[in-house]
């Protein structure tokens, strides 16, 4: 743990700002392996094979690291699996557009969290 994330858990009585919290799920460590592991799943789960193959850009990587430390690897998986499971954003709407991007997924809590529901969905109809 750094100096910095450890000024920010030691104490509740610590105010912190909103920049600082952010600041801190970027800086805690995440291996590339797993980073991999999430980007090689979003590939073969959203890339349609048209055109060039998405690359991991530095900024990529670090919103999928940002992303497994706020919710785990289980729901960032979860929730690029639930992008594949919605028709609005595999292009069946009125432009044929696909909304597929690492970036929209992964956008904010309210995005993860409706892209992870989609699979807990589907995981549920299959029960019956």
């Amino acid at each position: 743990m750094s100096e910095f994330q450890a000024q920010l858990f030691e104490t509740e009585e610590v105010q912190v700002s909103k920049r600082d919290k952010k600041r801190a799920r970027y800086l805690t460590p995440v291996s590339p392996t797993v980073v991999l592991q999430v980007w090689e799943h979003y590939c073969a789960t959203l890339w349609s094979g048209k055109g060039r193959k998405p690359r991991l850009t530095d900024d990529r990587a670090k919103l999928i690291t940002a992303s497994i430390n706020e919710f785990g690897l289980d729901v960032v998986m979860g929730a690029i699996t639930g992008c594949s499971l919605s028709a609005w954003h595999m292009g069946q709407n009125p432009t044929g557009t696909l909304y597929t991007s690492i970036e929209l997924i992964l956008r904010g809590a309210p995005q993860v969290e409706r892209f992870y529901g989609l699979t807990v969905v589907e995981e549920d109809a299959k029960d019956f």
